[in-house]
């Protein structure tokens, strides 16, 4: 359900520094230095970069003293011990592609995974690498393996859904009908019914409430006073930008159960009887504890006797030690208490709240990956979410073409943790993939 801060090698950057002015000069033309600083001299820099990370060649002398003044030599040193320990020992430039005068993206390989990196070059005539970042990890696949192929290898179960939304035939497709518990992707059916209620004119986003429905982290508004004042619109970001779990139990309680619920056919859901009643955070928290405790089991129950068990503990507390003793130990813990959705129906709600403005700005807000790491789409939109044993990443995706696409996959383990690097890293070699294969230059907007 915790949508939480992915600690992955996509979150290491390891400079993004301004270009610095250096007093070398070369005697070469803007226009020849440019045409060489596209090809060779990127590849060069790669190489060397390479070099460094063998220690084969001085730090300095590949790059600017502005970047090592930000990155010093023993900073540079651990990440790359951190690269080589948790992926394999260093083994060369797979593939470096320009992306400007003085800019590429570059793929190093280290043991059977791939570092994805944004390189800068200064552009004085040294071109010493002045800024040097890295977006994320993703497989090596062998000749004829595709991201749904690694995907289906992992345990316990997954599914997939890369395509466009026009109806035509998917791009990937793993388990495609399979519903997956999603975790916190549940808040986009929140959200999708306060999109409906403001455009039927019955609330609009500067609307104020009085916060009263307080639960647990992820995010922070618990901390919030009680009753603070706050406008529809924050907690409509917080919900989907930080996936702050009061801001959702407080739209739920707004709202009513009821309307979310109906939500759920509305944007066109496979099976909305499996997330009814529709569970806030709070009661999610809740229900885990005392199935724990064997004070009852849920999913047994009939939907009548659901609704009861709701009531009877809707006024009990929970906190922090209770959060911790759940899921301190990364151990799944009743992963049958969720909300379940397929890639269909995530792709059915996506689509439905980019149509409007204010909904689409908001997915924009926490794209679900480091900046640069997927900057081929003209729009990002996103909504996860995990708890121990549960991952769910959900994009919608538009190119330069203005061609919306969905990007969706789900792992769930109930023996074990999934691992959110690893399936971060696929995530992001189909972008990568796609974005060699399809789309080149495009525009800052839609």
């Amino acid at each position: 359900m915790n949508s939480r801060r992915l600690t992955t090698l996509a979150s290491m950057i390891l400079a993004a520094c301004p270009v610095a002015a250096l007093a070398e000069h070369h005697d070469q033309g803007e226009e020849v230095a440019t045409k060489v600083t596209q090809g060779a001299i990127l590849n060069q820099r790669a190489e060397e970069i390479g070099k460094v990370f063998l220690g084969e060649i001085a730090y300095e002398a590949v790059f600017t003293d502005a970047f090592i003044d930000a990155v010093p030599k023993a900073q540079f040193d651990a990440i790359t011990a951190q690269l080589t320990s948790q992926m394999g020992a260093y083994a060369g430039v797979h593939a470096v592609t320009p992306t400007g005068d003085s800019t590429a993206d570059v793929r190093f390989r280290f043991g059977e995974m791939l570092a994805n990196t944004i390189l800068q070059l200064a552009s004085d005539g040294t071109w010493k690498v002045a800024g040097f970042r890295i977006t994320g990890t993703s497989p090596i696949l062998a000749e004829g393996e595709t991201i749904s192929d690694k995907i289906a290898q992992l345990p316990g179960t997954t599914n997939l859904l890369f395509a466009k939304l026009d109806g035509s035939e998917p791009i990937e497709a793993h388990n495609a009908e399979m519903s997956l518990a999603i975790g916190s992707a549940f808040k986009l059916w929140v959200l999708s019914a306060l999109v409906r209620d403001i455009e039927a004119g019955k609330r609009a986003w500067d609307d104020v409430m009085v916060m009263e429905k307080y639960s647990v982290p992820t995010g922070g508004m618990q901390n919030w006073p009680y009753r603070s004042p706050v406008t529809l619109h924050t907690l409509a970001t917080m919900m989907i930008a930080t996936s702050d779990n009061t801001a959702t139990d407080e739209l739920i309680a707004l709202l009513g159960r009821d309307k979310v619920e109906a939500e759920l056919a509305l944007t066109g859901h496979s099976d909305p009887a499996r997330n009814i009643p529709f569970l806030s955070t709070r009661e999610f928290m809740l229900l885990k504890w005392y199935e724990n405790q064997g004070r009852f089991d849920y999913e047994a129950l009939s939907e009548a006797e659901k609704r009861a068990t709701l009531e009877q503990i809707s006024w009990e507390g929970v906190g922090d030690a209770m959060v911790n003793e759940l899921f301190g130990a990364d151990r799944p813990q009743h992963i049958d208490i969720e909300w379940f959705a397929t890639p269909g129906d995530l792709a059915r709600v996506m689509q439905r709240l980019e149509r409007n403005i204010e909904a689409r700005k908001i997915l924009t807000v926490n794209k679900g990956f480091p900046p640069g790491s997927a900057g081929i789409w003209s729009y990002i939109g996103y909504k996860g979410g995990s708890e121990p044993g549960v991952i769910n990443f959900t994009w919608i995706l538009v190119n330069d073409l203005k061609e919306p696409h969905i990007l969706t996959m789900s792992w769930n383990n109930p023996e074990a943790g999934v691992d959110l690097a690893q399936f971060m890293g696929l995530a992001q070699e189909i972008m990568a993939t796609n974005k060699q294969q399809r789309y080149m230059q495009v525009p800052a907007t839609r």
